[in-house]
């Protein structure tokens, strides 16, 4: 065994550590009213959901990073402007 031998341990996408670009997103209704924001690690932050769920909204990209810092951001506008989709229990009152 070769001592220079150190076993790579995968990391999941979903884990604030994940090396994977992240993209931050604002899932927005016909209107333009914003109903969601979110991650994906997805290639193609597009496929992130079916085409449809996708009827009737859009899906719009707004940056890449990290995961950490990306997750950091999506938070911060679920509690300060969440959209009527955004269930968790951070969410602001909007």
């Amino acid at each position: 065994m070769n001592a220079d031998f150190t076993p790579k341990l995968k990391v999941h996408g979903n884990r604030l550590d994940s090396k994977r670009l992240t993209t931050l997103y604002k899932l927005v209704d016909q209107s333009g009213e914003l109903l969601k924001w979110g991650i994906t690690s997805q290639q193609n932050p597009l496929r992130r959901y079916t085409k449809k769920f996708l009827e009737g909204k859009r899906l719009i990209p707004v940056k890449q990073g990290t995961r950490r810092d990306m997750a950091r951001e999506e938070r911060a506008l679920v509690a300060s402007q969440p959209g009527t989709m955004n269930k968790e229990p951070w969410r602001g009152k909007g």
